[in-house]
């Protein structure tokens, strides 16, 4: 062989080479090569042979001696794909630090081994993914070089720096005391974040903020502010905020005492050089430990508020306060249920409200008591009134002493007395009564008998008593005076009064002859101890409370009577009297009958004889009403079997309802009454038997059957009816019955015959093939419906004169059927006829087989026809067969469904036939298959686009799975849009039923980054509630900050504000990348103060009308005042004064405002008891007005003494008399607020003791009278 040996130009390279090959030895005569894209060409050498694919490229070339031996050698270049150079960086700012992101790929099986970057701004690096600073603003190019073991490649880019932003911060102070409240600046015209250095910040070119800092050290804080451009450029500065130490507010105040109460303030301040002291009643203190006087008239322990504020040496200072608890002063108010009386006076003191510890002091001489509620006799042995003082000395529940006192008056009694001039005596009895009382004013008279008289002193007066009935009567008299002062005397005399007696018969004073006398001596019936005599018309006398005696009267005329009657009782008293009775003449009854007896329901006449009768009436004795005398005949019924006696009565009466009667007897035979079952109705021919229902017949019977046959005498008859096809006849039936007495009835009845029709049935064919189609004729005469019926347990009521009917035969064998036409008239009369259908043996073609399918689908079909004998089929794509069981392969074109019928024709040996179908469907296999528009996006970015690139049939369906949950079934679905972030798996199945196939693919959402933002402010009164609205978007988690020192974590919160102030919110979010923001509202929370309404009361227990309430107004930060007293009045004074003039228990509310318009309103349930009674007490001396009269109009609640009143409650009626010591009255007044101011007719009066007398009512009905004397003093 020769030698030979290939060399080439190049061996490897990248992407594409172009190569030169030449032989080395060149000992061959002939050369052959063989290039890498397997052309053939010869020579030495070769040139310029292009190489465009990576991959291994074999040169061969065959050398040929002169011997003829050859040799074969082979060389291979190999081929390299470069890698793809590609990056990416971040945001680009001046003097920041710069990512720059490899995105280079490698290509075949090498790996990226080197890069290399050049910056532009002459900065280099071989890191993979470095960072790089640019310390000036512009564009630059930047290229990386990149290297695998055999190829490199290289892309450059220009990337853009931006300009830092330019910042500079101020702030209104850096250094104060804590809380220290700071504004900052930043002079920036970007946006600026700030960290206030404790854990606090805010975003915004101006912001606040306070500093809590540390009351007892000094606390440095480093603030920090970067401003943020529209590059996301970032520049950064910061300064120092410092809060200095404050002093620290305590104190501690001594335990509670009664008011007035001077407590001991131990002031516990720290670090403090300086103090104001604030009290309840607005004054102040700059001492250590003040001293301030605490009062309390509530009734109630007292809370009072002090607040102290402590000042440190550099000026800064604490506020604290406590409460100073006040025992109530002791204020008792005694109420006495009484305290006017006469003597002797037994008084029970009054409970006290809130009085412990009691001593009692009567005023009298008497010794004190210490029992809590002591019952003290008052006597009183003199003319005139005395007044005592009851004094109560106690303590309240809290320890506190104190006092009370009510004054007493006790007034003398009077003497009555009185006589009578008779002391028994017969109704109606008058007495005389003559006065002789002593030291009494007023006189009341009580006879005994529910009448009263006043006055009748110094004299006599008569009085008469009444009485009926049988017992005496012995009335009280009694007397009744009432001295000075309202004390009272009774004197009683009994009388002896007998009853009045009156005459007076009772009863019926007339009637009819002959006439029964019962009359009775009215009121005296049981009376045995009277003397009772009746006197007749012929001086016969009866003694005895009855008088019964028998007149008899005269015929035909009236007859007066006059009887007397006496009474005289067993006390000696007497009356008498006279009446007249009337006797009234009798009527006379008589008549007689026509006829003594007649069958039921002949007439009867009547003739009347009575006489003297204004009124006849009958009584036919058949239980009906009475007839008058004017009916004269009569008819009578009797159903029954055997003959009646009926007893007519004749009644005659007068005007005065006296009468007499007549009675006659009538015998009335048994009523006939004939009477047979109505026959019905029938179809001829029928027989019909007669059913015999007369009553009392036991005579004969005639039937007249209404067809012209002989007439019938039986009992119980049967006829025979008949009538034509086709018309209905009526025929009338008669019976006549009569009775052994005579008496005959008749009665009749219709009855309708029926016409029968004839049916009449034809058939045109007889014998057929399975199904067979039979038509029916219908010749039928006198029907009005037919019914009929195939044989098949198939039946019609077809009318029409031809119709169809089709016959079926599921067996082997022929069979025949009996058809059947009933004819029937609308009376129900019917007649049948029948013809026979014969129906050959049922014929069925039937295919079964696999009849779906991808092609090429092969089917066997199963033949599953009954009754035939040869097949034909027919597979619809051009494909036939005789076999009995065929079977055939079906195909389709690509991408294309295909629906074949295939038919089976099947014949029977009688000559019929059936044809079966099925239907083949071949579906074409389906190839899934999807283009995604992106598989990497950043949220929200998430809108993905999806092209079915699928191949498939009409018939086939799809089904989309998107990664999130979602799906469609649409051929090319919507754009989807993803609802957050993550890594999704798109997959496409593609389904004909039958076949099918699946694509997929992934797609990544990056997570987004966070936006920070919310609203919400609110200005109102505390507590306050504000709704905030977060507006942030693409955060994990929220943290909200608000200056009254609550935290939340809510989405939107919604906060109560409950002290007064302004308030900073802040928000700070977590974002689902990791990063974080912060937004800072200054004062968006303005709370203002709620007036807190409060009050107390004293006295809670008052007299109605007149006593006044007092109200104490505890309120704070209130401007305005509203009160409802629960009577229906109300007040806008701040502390009012209230009187009730109607008794109840009062609920008192007071609803309390201030100049923002926060109100409160304070409720005190039953907080007043007010209840009817009262007292009245006068001055014994006044100082009158020298100036003038004022109408002696004087201010209830004051204590000037210029004008004479008293001193009152409860007064509902009043009257006010004074007088000189002459006696001469010089004043009067009906108006408990009107007194008597000095003035006489216009001038002052004189320098004197005057006497007085008042009158009053109490609101519980009690009467007060009062005597006294008065020293008028003359200023």
């Amino acid at each position: 062989k020769p030698q030979a040996a290939i060399v080439l130009s190049e061996i490897e390279g990248c992407d594409e080479l172009v190569v030169d090959a030449e032989e080395l030895h060149l000992e061959g005569t002939t050369y052959e090569w063989t290039l890498p894209n397997g052309s053939t060409t010869s020579g030495t050498e070769i040139h310029n042979v292009e190489l465009g694919t990576t991959g291994s490229h074999l040169f061969a070339l065959a050398v040929t001696g002169e011997n003829g031996c050859v040799n074969v050698v082979n060389e291979t270049v190999d081929i390299y794909p470069s890698p793809i150079a590609d990056f990416t960086s971040g945001s680009v700012c001046e003097g920041e630090p710069s990512v720059f992101t490899d995105l280079s790929l490698p290509q075949g099986t090498d790996t990226l081994v080197s890069w290399n970057w050049d910056f532009g701004d002459a900065g280099t690096s071989e890191e993979r993914h470095p960072n790089h600073v640019f310390t000036g603003s512009g564009e630059y190019t930047v290229t990386l070089e990149i290297s695998d073991p055999h190829c490199s490649a290289s892309t450059t880019a220009n990337v853009v720096v931006s300009e830092a932003p330019v910042l500079a911060l101020s702030s209104s102070t850096n250094e104060g005391c804590s809380p220290l409240y700071v504004n900052f600046t930043a002079a920036s015209s970007d946006d600026v974040v700030w960290s206030f250095g404790d854990g606090n910040g805010a975003n915004g070119g101006v912001v606040t903020h306070t500093y809590l800092g540390d009351p007892s050290v000094e606390v440095l804080y480093e603030v920090t502010a970067q401003a943020v451009n529209e590059f996301a450029c970032i520049s950064e500065a910061a300064m120092t905020v410092r809060t200095l130490p404050s002093s620290d507010a305590s104190f501690s105040v001594s335990a509670a005492e009664c008011s007035p109460f001077t407590p001991i303030f131990t002031n516990e301040s720290q670090r403090a050089t300086a103090y104001e002291w604030l009290f309840e009643d607005g004054t102040f203190s700059t001492e250590v430990e003040p001293t301030h006087v605490f009062t309390n008239t509530t009734g109630f322990l007292q809370a009072e508020p002090v607040q102290l504020i402590a000042f440190a040496a550099n000026g800064c200072h604490d506020t604290t306060g406590a409460a100073v608890s006040v025992k109530p002063e002791a204020l008792f108010n005694m109420v006495l249920d009484q305290s006017e009386a006469c003597s002797p006076f037994s008084m029970m003191t009054p409970v006290v409200d809130g009085a412990e510890a009691h001593m009692w002091s009567f005023g009298d001489g008497t010794s004190n008591s210490t029992v809590p509620h002591p019952v003290h006799v008052y006597t009183n042995d003199t003319d005139a009134p005395i007044t005592y003082t009851l004094t109560l000395d106690a303590e309240n529940s809290f320890g506190c002493s104190g006092s009370v006192s009510r004054e007493v008056t006790v007034n003398p009694s009077p003497l009555a007395e009185f006589t009578a001039n008779i002391q028994s005596g017969c109704a109606p009895l008058t007495v005389t009564f003559q006065e002789m009382s002593q030291r009494a004013t007023s006189f009341e008279w009580n006879y005994g008998d529910a009448t009263t008289a006043s006055g009748l002193n110094d004299t006599e007066h008569q009085h008469t008593f009444e009485l009926s009935g049988f017992e005496l009567l012995t009335p009280a008299v009694t007397l009744t005076v009432e001295a000075e002062g309202g004390c009272t005397d009774t004197h009683t005399l009994a009388l002896e009064v007998y009853p009045e007696v009156v005459a007076s018969p009772a009863g019926d004073l007339e009637g009819c002859a002959p006439w029964q006398c019962d009359l009775i001596a009215e009121g005296y019936e049981s009376a045995n101890n009277h003397d009772i005599t009746w006197t007749l018309p012929d001086g016969e006398t009866f003694g005895g409370a009855e008088l019964q005696r028998t007149f008899v009267g005269l015929e035909g005329e009236d007859v007066d009577l006059t009887l007397g009657l006496g009474i005289t009782s067993p006390f000696g008293c007497h009356a008498e009297s006279t009446v007249t009775a009337t006797i009234h003449h009798a009527p006379i009854s008589d008549f007689e009958l026509s006829e003594v007896a007649a069958c039921a329901g002949t007439q009867i006449v009547l003739i009347d004889g009575s006489m003297y009768a204004d009124e006849v009436t009958l009584d036919w004795g058949e239980g009906d009403l009475e007839s008058t005398n004017s009916v004269t005949t009569h008819e009578f019924d009797n159903p029954y079997q055997e003959p009646l006696v009926m007893e007519i009565v004749q009644t005659a009466r007068t005007a005065y309802g006296c009468e007499s009667q007549t009675s006659v007897n009538h015998t009335v035979f048994p009523e006939v009454t004939a009477a047979f079952v109505p026959p019905a109705s029938s179809c001829a021919p029928f027989s019909l038997a007669l059913v015999n229902l007369s009553t009392n017949a036991n005579g004969t019977f005639t039937w007249d059957f209404g067809d012209g046959s002989p007439i019938s005498s039986s009992a119980q008859p049967s006829h025979l009816y008949d009538t034509a096809a086709d018309s209905s006849s009526v025929y009338n039936i008669q019976l006549t019955a009569t009775s052994t007495y005579g008496c005959a009835d008749s009665t009749s009845h219709e009855i309708e015959v029926y016409a029968t029709p004839v049916a009449d049935l034809e058939v045109l064919q007889e014998t057929g093939c399975y199904p067979l189609e039979v038509t029916f004729g219908n010749q039928s005469v006198g029907g009005d419906t037919y019914v009929w019926n195939y044989g098949t347990g198939l039946n019609s009521e077809e009318i029409a004169s031809e119709h169809t009917v089709e016959y079926f035969n599921s067996t082997p064998n022929v069979i025949t059927y009996a058809a059947v036409l009933t004819a029937f008239t609308s009376e129900g009369c019917s007649s049948q006829d029948v013809a026979y259908i014969e129906v050959l043996p049922e014929l069925e073609a039937r295919i079964e087989g696999g009849l779906s399918g991808c092609a090429p689908l092969e089917v066997d079909f199963l033949n599953l026809s009954d009754g035939a004998t040869t097949y034909t089929w027919d597979f619809g794509d051009g494909g036939q067969s005789a076999a009995t069981h065929a079977s055939h392969i079906f195909t389709t074109s690509p991408g294309e469904d295909a629906l074949y019928t295939v038919s089976l024709t099947a014949e029977s040996m009688h000559g019929c036939t059936d044809t079966a179908q099925v239907s083949v469907q071949v579906f074409a296999a389906p190839a899934a298959d999807f283009v995604s528009s992106a598989t990497q996006m950043t949220y929200p970015n998430a809108n993905v686009t999806l092209s079915n690139t699928s191949i498939a049939g009409e018939s086939a369906s799809y089904y989309w799975t998107f990664g999130d949950g979602q799906v469609s079934y649409d051929t090319n679905p919507e754009p989807h849009t993803y609802g957050t972030w993550g890594t999704f798996d798109i997959a496409l199945e593609v389904d004909n039923g039958y076949c099918s196939s699946v694509a997929s693919t992934a797609v990544q959402i990056l997570a987004p980054s966070p936006t920070i933002g919310f609203s919400g402010a609110g200005t109102g009164c505390a507590p306050l509630t504000v709704e905030f609205e977060n507006h942030s978007t693409f955060a994990s988690s929220y943290r909200w900050e608000f200056s009254d020192g609550s935290v939340r974590s809510d989405d939107s919160p919604v906060h109560v504000f409950y002290e007064p102030g302004v308030y900073d919110v802040t928000l700070f979010l977590e974002g689902f990348d990791g990063s974080e923001l912060v937004e800072h509202h200054s004062a968006v929370v303005e709370v203002f103060p709620t007036a807190q309404a409060a009050f107390s009361l004293n006295p809670n227990h008052v007299m109605v009308p007149g006593q006044p309430v007092f109200f104490l107004n505890l309120s704070e930060e209130a401007t305005e005042f509203v009160w409802d007293f629960g009577d229906g009045t109300t007040s806008t004074a701040e502390t009012p004064v209230h009187e009730y003039v109607e008794a109840g228990i009062y609920d008192i509310s007071l609803t309390t405002n201030n100049i923002w318009g926060c109100s409160t309103t304070f409720t005190l349930p039953e907080a007043v008891f007010a209840e009817e009674g009262g007292m009245m007490v006068f001055p014994n001396a006044f100082t009158p007005n020298s100036t003038g009269s004022t109408g002696g109009y004087y201010d209830a609640n004051g204590y000037d003494n210029d004008v004479f009143r008293p001193m009152h409650v409860g007064i509902e009626t009043y009257e006010l008399m004074v007088f000189t010591k002459w006696g001469e009255m010089i004043f009067h007044s009906n108006d408990v607020g009107i007194g008597w101011d000095g003035y006489v007719q216009g001038k002052l009066a004189a320098t004197d003791v005057y006497a007085w007398k008042a009158t009053a009512t109490l609101s519980s009905g009690a009467r007060l009278q009062q005597l006294g004397n008065v020293t008028l003093l003359a200023r």
